[in-house]
């Protein structure tokens, strides 16, 4: 008999650092139920290791193991090796054959494996076998021993294999017939929570994102996750020995070298090695680098064989390298020949330029080093990946071409203005525009002039020069381009002019419309998304709050789909969301929706930090806290100056603060108002508005009436459309007080009938106590506007708040529930089978409780405080 090492059947010891793996476990006990189990992975996955533990720990039949070699190939030494093994079990008989010696060949006898098989099967309890690096079995004797064992394998004996590639034994086959099992490099990687245990276990305290970090450079690979901890150690920073290790660690490369890329044919080595720069890797891209016409061939035989390369995503026709392999692949050619890494990225640009992949494309351009093609690409696809939304790529692909010489052109400088612009830095798109004007050529493209003109508009816009707008607004209506980004850009431009009233707003939808079309023709998300929160605008324009809400709502979730929330348009369609909220009386859901708009750095541009100030006052007061709204809204008109917003934000605006001064009793700051406003816009119908309720409060309601006399005719009209229902509500009020109820249900009526449409409830919270009893008293005459009459009488009303909490006794509730009804008290009395002077003492108490003194008003009062169901009128 053959003299073995003990090493070669002992299950391993577990190493020094050991993280145990539960996920895996339970993988491997699943897979436990096949006859024959395959891990296959390369080297360092942690095959060993997981099932080291497995052995140790499984409640399952006695494990053996036989951990192979090239010297293995001997079927004589094969042989002695896995009785060796299965001799070592507890029951097996001391007569056994597996006790006994091979002989010289095996091979040659072909009973001595069916002698095997019932010595085997003579053992009383389940066995399993552990075939360890089987893949080292290369001669086809002992290749041919291993495929008759697993083909008369007794049913007690459970075959595990463990290889770095599919070794060749029937595994189709056993697939076929369902008894194969098996795990890949996928399902033994390290997870990110099994990465931050090793680390843990390695007692480096690492931070989440260094984790993080660590865990996508490995791609959850052990042996480089363990070898960068040993590294790590030490390492005075680990922060800066992460974006250092793979390039620098010697024995990461020794174990690449020596245990993964020796094993590959020098054909593979070389495409691996060519493709490294590329991080997803189509076959026909490997076939442009390699110049081979079989590189998708290879492509395929090293995911199925190795686990090296695997397909991104899984059952598609893209391949990856492990990273880890990949980057020091990278590193290693960059070192060893720069001049082909710069060549294959400026290959790659271009070949995925030819397939309309931008992003791709300028990525390689980057890294080309090539300024030539990187400026080329810039050229082309700058708008396209702009209105895509990719704007890191492209921020970073401007820094570097304008830190390599010459200076930048026209079409870069623009573009880089473009995307400060987006990025709400003023000063820098102002800087890049005296670039292009400096740098401008004689005989441009029509493309390069409209990107001028969009720049142009846009730093004007920005910085309040609404003169210097207007012009570049009409510039751009006699501009026409071939391009279709180009093109599209200027659609969205020309809609953002007509929002501003700088352009006309005739044309506002027909310009999204075909701006649109385009944004969702091509992919451009992010023009889509600007599109969207413009019509938004529009909506709100119009007083169409309702369909301001949904064009906010659809913005705000492309825009968090796409990671685009810290835009100026998915703030401004959180602004859209605050401000339809607020109309709706959803004082919390308004300031909600301010914070989004807010940010981390506060709103982009002077305008929509005004708009946000004044909506995040209102929902402030709206909820009791009228002072620091009061505040919040003056100082966003300070900090606005003189920079240019539409006039509808103004008048929108003023009204907000004026009614939050003038409930607040500060006369004085009220009437700041109304002079910013004149000074502002002149005479609109909200100066009326304002002027009236002034009046009201001064306690002159004649004089109040006849300021909204003008607005309420039509003869002057007002900016904001519920502008109208707040002059109606005064109206209302003003006629109740005076007694003359009937012309204030009438404006009450016209105030509900004006104020449906457009979903606007505040104004009727504010409207003060009067028109809160006109409502209560005359619901169910409303007819089609009972539901959106029931919805203001439950919305907050917070210029009076909620009354207090009334207690009546069970008894008392009930006589309340039907003193809406005609019945009379006797009837009342008869209802209830109680004595009248019963009724009367309830009635009595009820008054008492609620502060009343009339039916009617105990009535009024039981909706007020919710004693009484809105429905049931």
């Amino acid at each position: 008999m053959l003299h073995l090492s003990p090493s070669k059947t002992a299950v391993p010891t577990l190493p020094t650092g050991f993280v145990s793996r539960p996920r895996v476990l339970a993988l491997l006990d699943r897979a436990a139920r096949a006859d024959v189990m395959l891990l296959s992975a390369p080297a360092g996955f942690g095959k060993t290791t997981a099932l080291a533990e497995w052995a140790q720990t499984s409640d399952g039949p006695c494990t053996r193991w036989a951990c192979l070699d090239e010297d293995d190939n001997d079927p004589a030494r094969l042989w002695s090796v896995l009785l060796a093994a299965l001799a070592g079990c507890p029951g097996v008989p001391p007569d056994s054959l597996l006790h006994q010696g091979v002989p010289r060949r095996p091979d040659h006898r072909p009973e001595f494996v069916a002698d095997i098989v019932h010595a085997v099967r003579a053992v009383p309890s389940d066995l399993r076998l552990v075939l360890d690096d089987v893949d080292e079995i290369v001669e086809p004797r002992a290749l041919h021993e291993l495929r008759t064992l697993l083909r008369h394998r007794p049913a007690n004996l459970h075959i595990v294999l463990a290889a770095r590639t599919d070794p060749p034994l029937s595994l189709p086959k056993l697939r076929l017939e369902g008894r194969l099992s098996e795990l890949r490099a996928d399902e033994l990687r390290f997870s990110w929570a099994e990465t931050a245990a090793l680390l843990t276990a390695a007692g480096l305290a690492a931070r989440p994102e260094q984790v993080g970090t660590l865990h996508r450079l490995c791609d959850g690979w052990a042996a480089g996750l363990r070898m960068a901890t040993l590294s790590m150690h030490q390492a005075t920073d680990g922060g800066s020995f992460l974006t250092t290790f793979v390039a620098d660690d010697r024995p990461l490369a020794d174990y690449l070298v020596g245990e993964v890329l020796s094993r590959l044919t020098p054909d593979e080595q070389h495409l691996l090695s060519v493709t490294s720069v590329c991080d997803e890797l189509p076959p026909a891209l490997a076939a442009e680098l390699t110049g081979r016409d079989d590189a998708g061939e290879l492509l395929d035989t090293l995911a199925r064989a190795t686990s090296l390369v695997v397909r991104a995503p899984p059952q598609s026709d893209v391949y990856r390298t492990r990273t880890l392999l990949r980057s020091y692949l990278r590193a290693h050619l960059e070192r060893q020949r720069p001049t082909l890494v710069a060549d294959l990225h400026g290959r790659a640009a271009d070949w995925w330029a030819d397939r309309d992949q931008p992003v791709r494309a300028l990525e390689h351009a980057a890294r080309s080093g090539d300024a030539a093609c990187l400026r080329r690409m810039l050229h082309r696809f700058a708008v396209p990946i702009m209105l895509a939304g990719d704007h890191r790529p492209l921020r970073r692909a401007l820094d570097q071409l304008a830190d390599t010489p010459p200076a930048q052109d026209p079409w870069a400088a623009l573009a880089s203005a473009l995307v400060h612009l987006e990025e709400g830095e003023l000063p820098a798109a102002q800087h890049d525009l005296l670039v292009a004007d400096a740098r401008w050529p004689d005989d441009g493209p029509a493309e390069l002039a409209v990107l001028r003109i969009v720049a142009d508009f846009g730093v004007a816009v920005s910085s309040g020069e609404l003169s210097r707008a207007k012009d570049a607004a009409q510039e751009l209506d006699s501009a026409s381009v071939a391009d279709p980004a180009v093109a599209a850009l200027a659609h969205a431009t020309r809609a953002s002019a007509c929002l501003l009233s700088v352009g006309g707003r005739t044309d506002v939808r027909a310009e999204l419309a075909a701006a649109l079309e385009v944004a969702r023709a091509r992919g451009f998300g992010y023009l889509e998304l600007q599109c969207q929160a413009q019509l938004g605008a529009v909506a709100g324009l119009d007083g169409d709050y309702r369909a301001m809400a949904a064009a906010g709502e659809e913005a705000a979730v492309l825009a968090g789909t796409h990671g685009w929330q810290d835009s100026v348009w998915s703030r401004a369609a959180h602004l859209m969301l605050a401000d339809a909220a607020l109309h709706r009386a959803e004082a919390a859901l308004a300031h909600h929706h301010t914070t989004q708009a807010l940010g981390a750095d506060g709103p982009a541009g002077p305008a929509l930090s005004h708009a946000v100030g004044v909506v995040r006052g209102a929902a402030l007061f709206d909820l009791g806290e009228q002072a620091a709204g009061l505040r919040e809204m003056q100082q966003a008109r300070l900090d606005l100056g003189v920079v240019f917003v539409t006039p509808e934000q103004v008048a929108g605006a003023a009204l907000l603060e004026h009614r939050a001064a003038l409930l607040l009793g500060h006369a004085a700051a009220a009437s700041t108002v109304l002079s910013w406003l004149t000074e502002r816009l002149g005479v609109p119908g909200e100066i009326l508005l304002m002027r009236a309720w002034i009046d009201a409060a001064a306690g002159n309601p004649d004089a109040a009436r006849e300021r909204l006399r003008p607005l309420l005719s039509g003869a002057v009209e007002p900016l904001v459309p519920h502008t109208v229902v707040e002059a109606l509500l005064l109206e209302s009020r003003l006629t109740a007080v005076t007694g003359e109820r009937p012309d204030a249900r009438r404006a009450l009526h016209a105030a509900l009938d004006r104020a449906e449409p457009i979903d606007a409830l505040r104004p009727f919270t504010l409207a003060g106590p009067e028109v809160r009893e006109l409502l209560v008293h005359s619901l169910g005459g409303f007819g089609p506007l009972e539901p959106f009459a029931t919805r203001a009488i439950a919305a907050h009303w917070p210029a009076e708040g909620r009354p207090g909490a009334v207690l009546l006794s069970d008894r008392e509730l009930t006589v309340l529930s039907l003193l809406p009804s005609l019945l009379s008290l006797d009837e009342i009395a008869a209802d209830l089978a109680i004595s009248i002077n019963t009724v009367k003492s309830h009635i009595r108490a009820i008054y008492a409780k609620l502060g009343v003194s009339s039916r009617r008003s105990a009535v009024v009062a039981a909706y007020e405080h919710g004693l009484l169901p809105l429905a049931s009128r």
